[in-house]
């Protein structure tokens, strides 16, 4: 039987796919994307290497059909909702 296939919205450094496939194995895949070539960049110097691509999350280049599962943890962090719904972002660090 095979597995979910995950995709990662906002992968970042790609910590949340390789904590999700070293602790699960049933899955067939996890996928991340990221708009920053920085990031997947350090994503892809890992061992072992992930299956990552440069991407926007409001415009993912997948039909939703092909993932059983999709998060954005990393990137949901990264926004501040203010009140009635306006949401500010991305939060910037000093």
């Amino acid at each position: 039987a095979t597995g979910a296939i995950v995709l990662d919205i906002g992968t970042g450094t790609g910590i949340v796919p390789r904590t999700l496939g070293a602790r699960v194995r049933q899955l067939a895949g996890v996928i991340g994307c990221d708009r920053s070539a920085g990031m997947l960049s350090l994503s892809r110097a890992t061992r072992p290497p992930l299956r990552v691509l440069a991407a926007e999350a409001t415009a993912l280049p997948f039909r939703h059909s092909i993932f059983d599962v999709r998060i954005a943890g990393t990137l949901v962090r990264r926004f501040v909702v203010l009140p009635h719904g306006r949401r500010q972002g991305p939060i910037r660090r000093k």
